[in-house]
Order: structure tokens, then C-alpha cells, then sequence
């Protein structure tokens, strides 16, 4: 599932791995002098940044709801259902969040189970048991 979203969403996709929404740098302003771009190219060049900075921010913000309905067509049927009786599903579905749809899915099907202890530690297996293939993470 790591992998789809980017291809499909770009930074909006990075969700899945980062688990927070992507925010480009701020586009540093701070040794912009006006005395010494007397033809503005500088200043041109710095606006052209903060333009391409913003076009990422209203992608990521528009895209949500697309991004959200992307994961939930890919859930399986038994997901669904197990989704829906989480407290607070009602409000991640209702704002169409992928994020928080993401988040909700982690802490539904991660299961953390302790077994086989080697050279003194004790290894952890981490599954998604009823996610789909597809949702899996491929990397």
C-alpha cells in the first residue's frame, strides 16, 4: 500500500510511510536583499518557490477526500465492517481523512504478539491479518 498512493497521490501518498501529512520547507526569504536585485530576477526566482511551495500544499489539501476513498475501495469487506465498530469512526469518515483513516486502520489490524525469545531478546511479529493483499506493505 506504500507505494500506490505516491504513484497515484504524490506527497499526499506519503501518508502511509510518514504517517503525518507532508509540508514542504518554507522557502527561506531571509539574505533577500531588493538593493542588490536591481532587475528583481532574485525576487522572481523566490516567487516562482513560494508559488510551487503552495501548489504542493492545495494538491495535498485537495486530494484528501479521493486519497481517503482510494483506501477504503481497497479494504476488504471484513475490514469494513471491523472499521465501522471503532470508536470514532463516524467523525474519520465524515471528514474523509485519509490520515486518520490510515491511523485507525494501523491500530485495528497491527497486532503486536511476544514469541520466540533469541539470544536474550525477544523478537516481535507485527501482521495485518485482514487486510488485502494488495494493502500490505510491499517495501
Amino acid at each position: 500500500m506504500q507505494y500506490a498512493p505516491c504513484a497515484k497521490y504524490g506527497d499526499l501518498g506519503r501518508i502511509i510511510k510518514d504517517e503525518k501529512y507532508y509540508e514542504p520547507h518554507e522557502v527561506d526569504t531571509s539574505s533577500y536583499k531588493p538593493e542588490r536585485d536591481p532587475l528583481k530576477s532574485k525576487f522572481d526566482e523566490l516567487k516562482e518557490k513560494v508559488k510551487a511551495r503552495m501548489r504542493i500544499i492545495e494538491a495535498i489539501a485537495s486530494n484528501k477526500t479521493s486519497a481517503y476513498n482510494f483506501i477504503m475501495q481497497r479494504l476488504s469487506r471484513e475490514s469494513k465492517y471491523e472499521l465501522k465498530r471503532i470508536a470514532g469512526y463516524d467523525k474519520v469518515h465524515s471528514e474523509n481523512d485519509p490520515l486518520k483513516l490510515w491511523k485507525a486502520l494501523k491500530d485495528l489490524h497491527l497486532t503486536t504478539t511476544a514469541s520466540l525469545p533469541v539470544a536474550g531478546h525477544i523478537l516481535h511479529h507485527c501482521t495485518l491479518p485482514m487486510l488485502p493483499i494488495s494493502c500490505q506493505n510491499v517495501s
